[in-house]
């Protein structure tokens, strides 16, 4: 279990929060002040400045954006402190949304590391935006099926849906599939990207937001197929595009795509762009950290309204 204690880093900072098994910084956000007037407030992970955060000097911001073993990798828009920390959280659903995360560690074969903390964090921002939140961890297909009919009973006050899966996924003869931690070596199909979407576009949903942070790799098919066929009120998203893996990100944190969905998701901003920054910000992190470019991919509907806001 980690504890909470002092640290003083090689540079004179003096960090104050969770340390790991080893002794060292390691927190989703903790505190640091150096003697010539800086400070910092986010993630660290093993002893070093890795995750979302800002660096203050003198009481004001300077940099605010995504940091690794130290050094600042992307610079986020700085936050507008009128519109995120001084405007009071209401509790209530002004957009009518509903959102089912599910986010799969636990495979017996190839198990993942961060799937589960993914959905929790994303949705403890849903949930503080006023959106209704049903979060499915480490889920069977039979759980993931349920639940997802679970969503066509929804009381029709909720006119809009968002999906979001964190887990395996793999694409055959053109459809995006998710898998179910009791399938991975089955001869089963997993619950496909598309008949989520024919299950959904079916009821009186406005608008479908549906999310894959999840492998794209074909096993089957031509491998030049688009990968989904979305209705025409969904827009898709995946963390990867057709053909290529998708990172998972460093144990005990979070993947690349939820950490640009964590900073982004509860902005001043229409869904499409805010997935677009999204994508942006996945690219930039997977190169500056593992050296090779993850291409996230989103499909936009022509119906698809412009003007569409989670916040």
């Amino acid at each position: 279990m980690e504890k909470v204690g002092l640290y003083e880093l090689p540079d004179g900072g003096l960090y104050f929060g969770e340390l790991n098994e080893n002794g060292k910084p390691h927190s989703e956000r903790a505190t640091c002040t150096w003697s010539n007037g800086r400070s910092y407030v986010g993630s660290w992970i093993n002893g070093s400045m890795s995750g979302i955060g800002t660096m203050y000097e003198g009481g004001q911001i300077i940099h605010y954006g995504c940091w690794w073993k130290g050094e600042l990798l992307h610079e986020f828009p700085q936050k507008n402190e009128e519109d995120y920390i001084n405007e009071p959280i209401l509790p209530q659903n002004k957009q009518g949304i509903t959102a089912l995360l599910i986010g799969n560690n636990c495979y017996k074969e190839s198990p993942l590391s961060n799937c589960v903390n993914d959905v929790r964090a994303i949705g403890g921002k849903l949930k503080c935006m006023g959106i209704d939140v049903e979060i499915l961890e480490n889920a069977s297909k039979s759980k993931m099926i349920e639940a997802i009919k679970i969503l066509t009973t929804k009381d029709k006050a909720f006119k809009h849906v968002l999906f979001y899966f964190s887990g395996h996924g793999i694409t055959n003869q053109g459809r995006h599939y998710l898998t179910a931690i009791d399938e991975e070596q089955s001869n089963s199909q997993p619950l496909s990207m598309e008949q989520i979407d024919e299950v959904l576009s079916s009821t009186d949903f406005e608008n479908i937001i549906l999310i894959s942070d999840a492998c794209c790799n074909i096993v089957g098919g031509d491998g030049n197929q688009a990968p989904t066929r979305n209705g025409g009120k969904t827009i898709m998203a995946f963390s990867t595009m057709l053909g290529q893996s998708s990172w998972d990100g460093i144990p005990g944190a979070h993947s690349p795509y939820a950490y640009g969905l964590l900073e982004y998701i509860d902005k001043k901003m229409d869904v499409v762009e805010l997935l677009r920054e999204v994508n942006r910000f996945a690219c930039a992190y997977t190169y500056q950290v593992l050296k090779n470019v993850q291409m996230p991919v989103l499909l936009i509907p022509a119906l698809f309204p412009s003007d569409f806001y989670l916040s």
